[in-house]
């Protein structure tokens, strides 16, 4: 019975860390023809977009890369216009540049979200099938940056900013492609894809037009929607890491061979 008892508190300590359970937070910018909001109405000013949803501040920029996947003010990225087009935010470098964010040519497009405090970004909604580029490949990448270290906020893009993010924005990038590639010519393409899978928080979040390993199709998407994971949802504990869970089936396998134990004990005895 001690160990019965012992694995039960053993896997009530797992449940303990494990248990937070919270929907991921939507901010859906976009839907159909027009802008549309769902609950939360953003504010644009300086050509920045800031999003509060009462939980996280946010604000969404937009840049253009001639180095892709470097990620410093001395290694030419530059501010884009950030637009609120039909069907999701675009990145738009000068008047003649498609107002999507693409691989298109040399350079590379991508808006940057920085929160006020580290959240797990879970999904994106893209959308595609602008200027013959009907393919969503894109990078995502993501950042810790202490803003108040170099006296900034989380509205800061300074070269103090940058400084603080460019090496890990540059090794921490990760590949969300569209699905076997399946997209039809001729129309919008809608595909929601989970960019974390394993819930890893940070505070700066980059969603790119592919950086590297190119396929024959160009990508060129707008950024319908997003959704995120806010830890402090969960009474100031972490989101639940794999170990957590992984601890947690322990637990249970634990109570199961102990009573499985007990049951061959009494048969014995009887």
């Amino acid at each position: 019975m001690g160990r019965v008892l012992g694995s039960l508190a053993f896997a009530g300590v797992a449940l303990a860390a494990a248990s937070p359970a919270s929907a991921a937070h939507t901010i859906a910018l976009f839907a159909g023809s027009g802008v549309q909001y769902s609950g939360v109405t953003p504010t644009v000013a300086n050509n920045a977009m800031a999003i509060n949803d009462g939980t996280v501040k946010v604000q969404v920029t937009a840049w253009t890369s001639s180095t892709p996947g470097t990620y410093s003010t001395s290694n030419g990225h530059i501010r884009s216009t950030l637009g609120q087009w039909d069907f999701g935010l675009g990145d738009q470098y000068n008047s003649g540049d498609e107002h999507t964010i693409d691989n298109n040519g040399s350079t590379r497009d991508f808006i940057l979200l920085q929160f006020d405090h580290a959240v797990a970004l879970n999904t994106v909604t893209f959308t595609s099938g602008w200027n013959s580029q009907y393919d969503s490949d894109a990078t995502i990448s993501k950042a810790n940056v202490n803003y108040a270290s170099y006296g900034g906020t989380y509205k800061t893009v300074n070269s103090s900013f940058w400084n603080a993010a460019k090496t890990q924005l540059a090794n921490n990038k990760t590949a969300s492609n569209t699905p076997g590639n399946s997209f039809n010519y001729g129309v919008v393409n809608t595909s929601r894809r989970q960019v974390n899978p394993t819930l890893v928080t940070s505070n700066v979040w980059l969603i790119a037009a592919k950086i590297g390993d190119l396929d024959t199709y160009k990508d060129g998407f707008k950024v319908k929607g997003f959704t995120y994971v806010d830890p402090t949802d969960f009474n100031g504990n972490a989101v639940p890491e794999p170990a957590t869970w992984a601890l947690l089936i322990v637990g249970f396998g634990a109570i199961g061979g102990a009573m499985r134990r007990k049951v061959r004990a009494s048969l014995a005895l009887a």
